[in-house]
C-alpha cells in the first residue's frame, strides 16, 4: 500500500508544471501511456534476457463479488536503478542525455493520470549499493511549487539486488478509475505485445521476460499470471523496404513539388492470431514502438479479409520517423499534403516526407505482396472509377486531393470540390489582377500588340485546364434532371398513368424524392441546386421527425423538457416533435432553412401557418448551443394562384422578376424564454422553381462559353 512521505525533501522546480500539463504536454488519450512510458523505462534500464520485468495489477474486492477496484499498479525490474545520473535527468525536464529523442516528459503523464507515483530504486555506485525512494503528484505544486519529493539516498547491504518499482496509486479521473478497474492481465498482456512488437521483434533472442501477476487483497491470484519471452514473439512474414521521395513548396508558394532526396522505409509483417490481433493494421514506429500518427489512414488494409487465418501488423519503421517524434513520446511532427501546403509559411524552402507519400509507397508494397489485400484495392479503385464517371472527376484532381478507403462518396466529393473552388479563386485572382492592368497599355504605342498578347497569354496561362467533358456533363446532368422533373409536372412519367386498379399516384412523392430523397441526410446527393446552389452543400435531413434530428451524434432538440413543456408539446393528444418537416437544412452561424413540398392539387395559402409553426419549436426547443435565430422558409406546390395566397396572407409581396411571393421578415415566436427570430419565406410553384432553374442553367452556358476560366 502507499506509504506518507518520511525523511525526504521536495525537489526544487524552475518551471510552471500546470501551465506545462495545461498547454504543453498535455494528457494521453490512452489510460495505458503511463504504464507503457514506465514499461519503457525499464526496458531502457534493463539489458536483455537476463533480465525480469513484472508488472503487478493490485485490485480489492467489491460488494459485487464478479467487480473488482483497483488500486494500484507496479512495474517492477532489475535494472540499473535510479542513480545519480538517473535521477539527474528525472529532475531535469527536457533532458536528451538519454538518446533516441527522448525528452524526458514520460513523467508528466503519470502527473496526469495518478495522484501518486512512487518510485522505490536500489542501485549501485563506486562499489556500493544505495536506495532512494522518489514520489511524484501534481498536487504537490500548489504548496511546494515542485511535483517531485525524494528521500535522501540510503546505503544497504551490498547483497541487496538492485532494480526499480514504480507504483501508480489513485486515478485523477473517475473514467480512468473505470477503466482500470476492468483491467486484466491479458488485456495488458495483449497491449503490451501489441505497442513493443517491433522493439520485441528486434530483440527476439535477448528479450527480458515480463511477468504480469494480479494481487485481490494482496494475495497473488496465480491463474491470471501472464509472461512474454522471445519464444511469443513471431518472426516476420515478410519484409520489404521502400524510398519516400521528400517534398517541398514550390517557389509561388502554391502547389508541392518532391525532391529526389528520399528516405528508406522498413516493412515487416507479422501474422498473429486473431485474440490478439482483431484487423489488419500499418501502425508506424519510432524509439522501436508503435505510435499513432494523426493524418494518415490505412483503412484499405484494415478492411481486408484475413490470410491463412490469421490478421496481419505491419510495422513501419524509419530513422526518419524517429528524428520527427515530439517531447510527447509517440506523437510525431509529420505532416500530410493538406497540412503541409495550407502551413506553407512555416516551411520555407524546408523539405519534408509527406503522410500520403507514406501511405502510397507502402500501399504499393503490401498489395504487390499479398493479392487478397491488392483485390480490395481493385474493388475500392473501381468504385472510384465509378464515380468518376458520373461525376465527371478529373482523375488528376482525385490523386490530387487524396482518398482513402472507407471514404464516402460525399467525403470525395466535396474533396474535389473545395479542391475546384480554392484552384479557380487563386486562377480568378490572377486574371483579375491581369485585366486591371489593362489600364497601363497605350493603344497607340508601337508595343501595344506585344504587350497586349503577353497579357492575353498570361489569362490563357491561368485558365484552369478543367476537362471540357466535365462541364459537359456538369449541364447535361443538370439538364436532365430538369426535364425529368418537367415531365412529372405534366404527368408524362410511365408511373404516373394509373394502374388498372386505381390506385392513387403519390406524385408529391415523386417530386421529392427528385429535389432531395426523402429520409436522406445527404444533401450533396440532392438536386436542392435547384432553389439555391448552395444548399446542396449544407447539413440537412429529409422527412424525419425533428425530436429524432441530431447534430453528428448530438440530439438537436433539449432533452431536459419541463413537465409543462411537454404538456404543451402533446396538448390535444397532439404529437408536436413527432411532425415531420419535408427537409430542414442547417448552414452555420444559427440558421435554418424549411422547405416544405406540398402536392401538385394542395391549396399552397393554408400551410404557411404549418411552416411558421416548425419554425417557431425550432426556435423555442433547440438546445442552447444550436439555437436557431434566421429562418429562411420555401413553400412549393403548383395548383394555386398568386392572388389566393396573398388574400390568405397579405404580408407578402410578388417577386419583381419570375411569378413567387415572398415575405422578408416573417417573426417566428421565441417562446417565454427566447426573443422572436426572423424568416424569410418564399411561395414559388414548381414549375416556376423549373423556369428559374433553366435560366440559371442558360446563364451558366453562356459564361462558360465567354468566360473559360468559370
Amino acid at each position: 500500500m502507499y506509504k506518507e512521505l518520511v525523511n525526504g525533501t521536495f525537489v526544487p522546480q524552475d518551471i510552471s508544471y500546470p501551465t506545462l500539463m495545461k498547454k504543453h504536454v498535455k494528457k494521453h488519450s490512452s489510460y495505458f501511456q503511463p504504464i507503457f512510458e514506465a514499461i519503457s523505462n525499464s526496458l531502457e534500464a534493463t539489458s536483455g534476457k537476463d533480465d525480469v520485468i513484472t508488472i503487478r495489477i493490485n485490485k480489492a474486492k467489491t460488494l459485487n463479488q464478479e467487480q473488482y477496484s483497483f488500486l494500484s499498479v507496479d512495474i517492477i525490474d532489475t535494472g540499473i536503478g535510479f542513480n545519480d545520473d538517473n535521477f539527474g535527468r528525472l529532475r531535469r525536464l527536457y533532458d536528451e542525455s538519454k538518446g533516441q529523442n527522448n525528452f524526458g516528459t514520460g513523467r508528466v503523464q503519470y502527473l496526469h493520470f495518478f495522484n501518486n507515483t512512487d518510485i522505490y530504486s536500489v542501485f549501485e555506485e563506486e562499489g556500493l549499493k544505495y536506495k532512494r525512494r522518489i514520489v511524484l503528484s501534481k498536487n504537490f505544486y500548489a504548496t511546494q511549487k515542485s511535483v517531485i519529493w525524494s528521500s535522501e539516498k540510503e546505503v544497504v547491504d551490498i547483497a541487496t539486488p538492485i532494480g526499480t518499482m514504480v507504483s501508480f496509486y489513485y486515478p485523477l479521473n473517475d473514467e480512468d478509475q473505470e477503466k482500470y478497474n476492468e483491467l486484466t492481465t491479458i488485456e495488458l498482456r495483449d497491449r503490451i505485445l501489441i505497442h513493443y512488437l517491433s522493439r520485441f521483434c528486434l530483440n527476439r533472442d535477448n528479450l527480458q521476460q515480463i511477468k504480469l501477476e494480479c494481487y485481490i487483497n494482496s494475495i497473488h491470484n496465480k491463474d491470471s499470471d501472464q509472461i512474454i519471452t522471445g519464444k511469443d514473439i513471431p518472426q516476420p512474414d515478410y519484409t520489404d523496404s521502400v524510398q519516400v521521395n521528400y517534398s517541398k513548396i514550390s517557389v509561388d508558394g502554391n502547389t508541392i513539388i518532391k525532391t529526389p532526396n528520399t528516405e528508406e522505409f522498413i516493412i515487416n509483417s507479422y501474422s498473429l492470431p486473431c485474440s490478439i490481433q482483431k484487423r489488419n493494421e500499418v501502425k508506424l514506429t519510432s524509439k522501436n514502438e508503435t505510435v499513432e500518427v494523426s493524418g494518415i489512414d490505412f483503412s484499405l488494409i484494415k478492411d481486408s479479409p484475413k490470410i491463412n487465418n490469421s490478421y496481419l501488423l505491419f510495422l513501419i519503421s524509419s530513422s526518419y520517423l524517429t528524428q520527427q517524434d515530439s517531447d510527447l513520446r509517440g506523437q510525431l511532427a509529420i505532416y500530410s499534403r493538406k497540412d503541409f501546403l495550407k502551413k506553407r509559411n512555416l516551411f520555407s524552402g524546408e523539405e519534408q516526407i509527406l503522410t500520403d507519400d507514406i501511405e502510397e509507397k507502402v500501399t504499393s508494397s503490401i498489395t504487390t505482396h499479398y493479392k487478397s489485400i491488392s483485390k480490395v484495392k481493385e474493388s475500392f479503385e473501381a468504385q472510384i472509377d465509378e464515380l468518376a464517371e458520373m461525376f465527371s472527376l478529373d482523375r488528376t484532381v482525385l490523386n490530387e486531393v487524396g482518398y482513402k478507403a472507407g471514404d464516402s462518396d460525399q467525403s470525395i466529393l466535396k474533396k474535389v470540390y473545395e479542391y475546384n473552388a480554392d484552384i479557380s479563386a487563386k486562377h480568378d485572382a490572377g486574371i483579375k489582377s491581369v485585366m486591371d492592368s489593362l489600364k497601363e497599355l497605350t493603344p497607340s504605342s508601337k508595343d501595344f500588340k506585344k504587350k497586349l498578347n503577353e497579357k492575353v497569354k498570361k489569362v490563357s496561362e491561368l485558365v484552369p485546364q478543367i476537362n471540357r467533358t466535365e462541364l459537359v456533363r456538369y449541364i447535361s446532368k443538370r439538364k436532365i434532371i430538369l426535364d425529368l422533373m418537367q415531365k412529372t409536372l405534366d404527368k408524362q412519367l410511365d408511373c404516373q398513368q394509373k394502374n388498372s386498379k386505381g390506385k392513387k399516384i403519390n406524385h408529391e412523392s415523386f417530386l421529392h424524392n427528385i429535389l432531395f430523397s426523402q429520409h436522406s441526410d445527404n444533401p450533396l446527393d440532392s438536386n436542392l441546386w435547384m432553389i439555391n446552389d448552395d444548399f446542396i452543400h449544407y447539413k440537412g435531413i429529409s422527412e424525419s421527425e425533428l425530436r429524432n434530428i441530431k447534430v453528428g451524434s448530438e440530439l438537436f432538440f433539449r432533452e431536459d423538457l419541463t413537465k409543462e413543456e411537454l404538456e404543451e408539446l402533446t396538448a390535444y393528444n397532439r404529437d408536436k416533435l413527432g411532425n415531420r418537416p419535408d427537409i430542414l437544412l442547417f448552414p452555420k452561424e444559427h440558421k435554418c432553412i424549411i422547405i416544405e413540398l406540398k402536392s401538385m392539387d394542395a391549396d399552397v395559402s393554408k400551410f404557411v401557418s404549418q411552416v411558421s409553426q416548425y419554425a417557431g419549436l425550432i426556435r423555442q426547443y433547440a438546445k442552447e448551443r444550436f439555437e436557431i435565430t434566421t429562418f429562411y422558409a420555401y413553400l412549393i406546390g403548383e395548383s394555386f394562384t398568386l392572388s389566393e395566397v396573398k388574400r390568405a396572407n397579405p404580408f407578402f409581396k410578388k417577386a419583381y422578376y419570375f411569378d413567387y411571393l415572398f415575405c422578408p421578415n416573417y417573426p417566428v415566436d421565441g417562446g417565454e424564454n427566447r426573443r422572436d427570430g426572423e424568416m424569410y419565406i418564399e411561395v414559388i410553384k414548381y414549375s416556376t422553381l423549373l423556369e428559374r432553374a433553366v435560366v440559371t442553367i442558360q446563364r451558366e452556358q453562356r459564361i462558360r462559353r465567354i468566360s473559360p476560366s468559370v
